[in-house]
């Protein structure tokens, strides 16, 4: 340290030196020649201002460094933290901690793990004593960890993650942090097999394809139940006989129905009328035309009662052509009921507004003269001959799974909700495989998101 002060001092001293000399020279008249434009004084003057200058520099430098004359120092470097201490010769410093701060960017994060410092090839820790020889330079023992924040957000779905062969999670929402430079691979698991979709940053991605993360990521991966509904212009039956296009229904509206706990018609208030605020979108068409000249057109799958099987099935684009020849329920109020065969299936893409009408309690409803059965509902009971449920069928159930009651509710529904819909009986169906409690939530969201009957009595 002392040499390279004594240097600093003598180019000091050259700098004054050239200053004065400067001065010196302004201050003979032979420097001054008759055919400069500029006078003998203003060269003065600079010379002074350029003296003042040097000086006042050197002062300044000086006063830094000359109260540590003949100290020793010590400089901590390391993660782009730097900093000294200064001490006296023969003293002791307690190390420093390394105050490497953590940062993130845009597209990465970095992470500094602390250990120690090494000094001329020795490691001591951050509280340790050392005397320094001199000048020491305290070299930060570090480990860098520099990441990928990945974000996930699912609807109706999953993902695991996994980094090389090591599975991260499995995850619905939430933020993992992985390396920078990692193969990630995503495996995305569906509750519903309509509209599936997994996006990385918004481009889509394959299931199981390994890519490299090279910047924070945004995961989302969901799936759709299908939409399950009638399209506009399709006539639903009232409690009156009478019939109302399904877009002109009104909440409230009293409309037929069968009730399968008497095996008769009976009516019911219209609950919700689910979708019926969407804009008109793109629809896989599934127009069914029975043998009495009836068509149905539903959009993406619904759920029609078919008397060869005495049960309601739920019609979709991939098995609609299944059921050709089978026999389903017609419904009306002067008739009763009746079975028609369905005849032909025809598929096509239609843009068209949707509608799902759900009914207290029953949740049926006749369309176009054809008994159906909201979308997105299960279908909880076994029946007779009669449509009737099957009341042995339903007592074993119930012995053996039980029923919800309204305290396995009461978090998402008030006790009135509760009493409009046939909770009770999801019970059984979940139990056995056939449903989710995330599914029958689900139903929750589409109720809520519609014009509905929030506190109205059953019947």
């Amino acid at each position: 340290m002392g040499g390279v002060i004594t240097l600093y001092v003598f180019l000091c001293i050259i700098t004054v030196f050239c200053a004065v000399f400067l001065t010196a020279r302004m201050c003979v008249k032979e420097y001054v020649r008759r055919d400069y434009v500029c006078t003998h004084t203003r060269y003065s003057v600079f010379a002074y201002v350029m003296l003042g200058l040097t000086v006042f520099v050197c002062a300044f430098n000086l006063s830094k460094i000359l109260p540590h004359l003949g100290q020793n120092k010590i400089i901590y470097e390391g993660g782009g933290y730097r900093a000294w201490e200064y001490v006296k010769k023969g003293e002791s410093v307690t190390l420093a901690e390394c105050n490497a701060e953590d940062y993130e960017t845009e597209k990465y994060g970095m992470d500094y793990t602390f250990y120690g410092w090494e000094i001329n090839g020795e490691r001591y820790a951050a509280g340790d004593e050392y005397t320094p020889k001199g000048w020491d330079t305290a070299t930060a023992i570090i480990d860098k960890y520099k990441y990928c924040n990945i974000s996930v957000k699912s609807y109706c779905a999953s993902v695991k993650i996994y980094a090389g062969n090591e599975l991260l999670g499995t995850f619905t929402e939430g933020t993992i942090r992985v390396p920078y430079g990692k193969q990630i691979m995503l495996k995305a698991s569906y509750t519903y097999d309509y509209r599936r979709a997994l996006t990385v940053n918004g481009t889509p991605t394959a299931s199981g394809e390994p890519f490299e993360i090279e910047e924070h990521s945004q995961i989302q991966v969901s799936s759709q139940d299908p939409t399950g509904c009638f399209v506009g212009g399709t006539l639903i039956t009232l409690a009156d006989g009478s019939v109302k296009a399904v877009e002109d229904l009104k909440i409230g509206d009293r409309l037929l129905v069968f009730n399968h706990e008497t095996g008769k018609l009976d009516s019911a208030p219209l609950l919700c009328n689910i979708h019926a605020n969407r804009s008109a979108e793109l629809h896989k068409v599934i127009e069914l035309r029975f043998s009495n000249g009836t068509t149905l057109k539903i959009a993406d799958e619904h759920f029609l009662f078919d008397k060869t099987l005495n049960s309601y099935v739920r019609i979709t684009e991939a098995n609609a052509s299944e059921f050709k020849g089978h026999s389903f329920v017609t419904a009306d109020l002067k008739d009763g009921t009746g079975a028609v065969t369905l005849s032909s299936v025809t598929v096509r893409e239609e843009l068209t507004k949707i509608y799902n009408p759900v009914t207290v309690w029953h949740v049926n409803a006749v369309a176009n003269g054809m008994l159906t059965y909201s979308a997105h509902m299960a279908d909880l009971f076994e029946y007779d001959d009669d449509m009737k449920i099957d009341e042995k069928a339903l007592s074993a159930d119930v012995e053996k799974y039980g029923l919800f009651t309204y305290e396995d509710f009461k978090e998402y529904v008030s006790k009135e909700e509760y009493e409009l819909f046939p909770f009770a009986y999801y019970k059984p169906a979940i139990l056995k495989g056939e449903y989710t409690f995330e599914e029958l939530l689900h139903i929750l969201e589409l109720y809520y998101g519609s014009e509905s009957i929030q506190l109205t009595q059953r019947g």
